[in-house]
């Protein structure tokens, strides 16, 4: 990992990352305290779960950061944006309740801005050398090599089956190490089966083996098989002949060139090294603005009638659509992501499955959901579902499966994206039908790494709220407020869409 042209320890690498999230964090717990002893935000807070803590903290940092917007306008720029409109300290409010409502960083990943051009930072671990099957630079839990790391190797078609001796090419590591010598016969695709081994004093050994005129010559590489019989399976898998062994990883040499090289250990050399890269992905933070409009005779009605603030109200309802309109785009980015995937298809007539009810055919929706989740684990080597956004008809169906547990966090409000229950161990919101986010009979599946949450789909970085208002001779007061802020898709393998076909309802 590189800093300032000095690569990094992997210490100092893991030490650098988690100074930038612990800061973040520390600063999310410390601004929550701060504005539960308000009484703009306090009685909001007071009523957040243990689970609602993480986005409680990030709408913290929202409203942070709108205060610093506050403190910086003068008297006049005061007067002149809130002297009529919302005022500051509905905007608070607006601020807090919009992040603190969306469930945007439930599903996929929200990263609180401190500034429009701050900046999004990870650590992939890669492989420092091409070696052994696996080349520079690739994400290491992407690479599926058993070879990469130790001293142990396989080599594939070094020589074609037949009676007596074979010479087989000459391995790629030397010397070998005695008593790891496995000479197996198969096809490349397959690995192949062993056939023989070395007895540790340079003779092959085995059931179809000539041991007097085998051997290995463990310094040199050069191995000879000579074959008595053929393996009864021979002509099914195949007539290549290959060779695994051990070679010796202690002689420097096999570390590096130590004589044409010896200041620069990463020239040459056998041993496969890994570096870790901290990943800097920067922001573009923008304004995402919503109008608002409200007359003079509203708000004398609202305080002649006792109904309350007429500012407060709007202030709310300014939020509540905020908190949509994150959610929505977010589902309209990852469904363009989804999009780009394959998608699957799942029957719900239990007759045609051959099943004796609507009930029981439900039980296998899991099944397919988890299948989705091992071929994104195939592909990528990690993985799986954990979360679910579904139409509400497809919510519906999932009820039917005998995992099925209900959330009552919030209450019996349904409105916008909300938590409906979970599946098994995967969470399940549900989203109002729309083509160009969920389908009805839909299911956006998504991955987040719950350990590592850079380790995500798409990341949403979110800076504060920003107001201006004008009020017009007619007694009616327009304006605008505006949520500030960027996504990045950080890996498209990790949402899937899933359509569930002849639903009965």
């Amino acid at each position: 990992m590189l800093k300032h042209g000095r690569k990094m320890s992997e210490e100092e690498a893991k030490k650098e990352i988690e100074k930038i999230y612990s800061e973040r964090s520390k600063m999310a717990e410390h601004l929550l305290n701060k504005w539960r002893r308000t009484d703009i935000l306090g009685p909001s807070i007071s009523k957040m779960t243990e689970s609602q803590s993480k986005r409680f903290g990030r709408a913290a940092i929202a409203v942070s950061n709108q205060e610093k917007v506050f403190k910086l306008m003068t008297e006049q720029t005061y007067s002149t944006t809130f002297g009529n409109s919302i005022r500051p300290e509905h905007m608070l409010r607006a601020v807090f309740l919009g992040a603190a409502n969306s469930h945007r960083g439930d599903i996929f990943t929200e990263y609180p801005l401190v500034t429009t051009d701050d900046a999004l930072f990870y650590i992939q671990a890669t492989a420092d050398k091409t070696l052994r099957g696996t080349t520079k630079d690739d994400r290491l839990y992407e690479t599926m090599n058993p070879w990469y790391s130790g001293e142990e190797h396989y080599e594939n078609a070094l020589g074609t089956f037949a009676l007596g001796p074979v010479t087989l090419t000459t391995p790629t590591y030397v010397p070998l190490i005695p008593f790891s010598i496995r000479v197996t016969l198969g096809s490349v695709a397959d690995g192949g089966g062993v056939v023989a081994v070395d007895d540790g004093n340079g003779k092959l050994v085995g059931k179809y083996i000539d041991t007097l005129n085998s051997s290995v010559d463990y310094l040199t590489g050069i191995v000879i098989v000579a074959f008595t019989t053929a393996p009864p399976n021979a002509s099914a898998i195949g007539t290549d002949l290959g060779l695994s062994y051990q070679w010796n990883s202690e002689l420097q040499e096999t570390y590096w060139d130590a004589i044409a090289n010896p200041n620069d250990p990463s020239s040459a050399g056998w041993w496969a090294t890994v570096s870790l890269e901290l990943k800097k992905i920067r922001f573009n933070a923008r304004p995402m603005p919503l109008g608002y409009r409200i007359s003079d005779m509203t708000q004398i009605m609202f305080e002649t009638t006792g109904l309350g603030d007429a500012k407060g109200y709007l202030a709310d309802a300014i939020a509540q659509e905020h908190a949509r309109a994150r959610d929505y785009r977010a589902l309209a980015k990852a469904r363009q992501v989804a999009l780009t995937n394959v998608q699957k298809n799942w029957d719900c007539n239990f007759m045609a499955a051959g099943e004796i009810s609507f009930k029981s055919h439900a039980q296998r929706i899991i099944n397919v959901i988890e299948g989705i989740g091992s071929n994104i684990y195939d592909e990528i080597k990690r993985g799986g579902i954990n979360k679910i956004v579904a139409g509400a008809q497809a919510t519906t169906y999932m009820k039917n499966h005998d995992l099925w547990t209900d959330d009552a966090s919030e209450g019996t409000a349904k409105n916008g994206l909300y938590r409906a229950g979970s599946l098994s161990n995967m969470e399940v919101y549900t989203c109002p039908a729309q083509d160009y986010l969920v389908k009805t009979n839909e299911l956006m599946l998504v991955y987040k790494n719950p350990v590592e949450g850079m380790d995500t789909s798409i990341v949403f970085g979110n800076l504060t709220e920003i107001d201006s208002s004008l009020r017009y001779p007619n007694f009616i007061t327009e304006g605008n407020t505006a949520t500030v802020e960027d996504s990045k898709v950080i890996n498209h393998k990790f949402v899937r869409l899933l359509t569930l076909d002849n639903l009965p309802y």
